[in-house]
């Protein structure tokens, strides 16, 4: 019955190796089972943003999702989107700090032994 379909769509969260993309299918694919009519995509959004892992990423979303115009719908798929850009982002920000440190490393290392 739908109650109980609704009942599991709001307990997904997640896992912790899901791809974003992977995690919308999947609750793409238990809405189907939940009758939301005309509320489907609100309600796919809402649950992608609160069921995500990353704190930065659902953070940033909801901060753009009240800055956005009142008259302004964010659907599932833009959130999605803007989710992939955040991830790629933080990403490249930590790969960059990664080679970053490692070239420090290999300075200090250098000097270390009288090179």
């Amino acid at each position: 019955n739908y109650v109980n379909e609704q009942f599991k769509f709001n307990l997904l969260k997640q896992e912790a190796t899901e791809s974003l993309s992977r995690w919308m299918a999947r609750i793409k694919d238990q809405a189907t089972y939940c009758k939301f009519g005309t509320e489907y995509d609100n309600m796919v959004r809402n649950r992608f943003i609160t069921g995500l892992r990353d704190g930065k990423i659902r953070t940033g979303l909801i901060d753009q999702a009240i800055s956005a115009k009142e008259n302004e719908t964010i659907t599932a798929e833009q959130v999605l989107q803007k989710a992939i850009a955040k991830e790629t982002a933080n990403s490249s920000s930590v790969m960059s700090n990664s080679s970053s440190s490692s070239s420090m490393n290999k300075v200090f290392s250098k000097q270390g032994n009288g090179g």
